[in-house]
């Protein structure tokens, strides 16, 4: 049908501009990426890292990010191993946080965990949290000694969590 409507148009002496593939293979916006996968959704192509946090010392190999798409209007936070040295002595976890304002001060809206798979794969990220009016994001890692085959992200306490600076919408 498209096709159709696009010769009918062209045959008239209409220019039609295709949209770019980033735009056009976007799966959500706003609320509807909320607890979805960034890449899936096609978000991750059209990101841009508004904090980065590179670790120092003995965990050098890991870089984490606060990613947020201006095309799906959502938050999440990614890992990005360097090398594969330094993965099989610990379990990482990663969490992006959203919480909103108001009169009656900050509450937490919605929360996004996701344990790191091991491998030699290079990156890994949380689901999604849409962008909302009045709130703030942050993402956060848990480190577990020693690893365990099991997704421990459901016992892993509020105080256990390194969480970053909230970024502000």
């Amino acid at each position: 049908m498209a096709a159709v409507l696009m010769t009918v148009l062209m045959s008239l002496g209409i220019v039609v501009a295709e949209a770019p593939p980033s735009m056009a293979a976007v799966g959500c916006t706003y609320a509807g990426c909320t607890g979805k996968d960034p890449s899936a959704m096609n978000c991750g192509s059209t990101s841009n890292a508004d904090y980065q946090w590179v670790s120092g010392g003995s965990y050098r190999s890991y870089s984490w990010y606060l990613r947020y798409s201006g095309n799906c209007h959502a938050y999440w936070t990614r890992m990005v191993k360097g090398d594969c040295a330094t993965i099989q002595n610990a379990d990482y976890y990663m969490r992006i946080e959203s919480e909103l304002a108001t009169p009656y001060g900050w509450y937490r809206s919605h929360v996004q965990s996701k344990k790191h798979v091991k491998g030699c794969d290079g990156t890994d990220w949380t689901r999604m949290i849409a962008w909302e009016a009045n709130s703030r994001y942050r993402m956060c890692v848990a480190t577990i000694w020693p690893p365990t085959s099991t997704d421990l992200v459901s016992t892993i306490a509020d105080s256990d969590w390194s969480c970053w600076d909230w970024n502000y919408s």
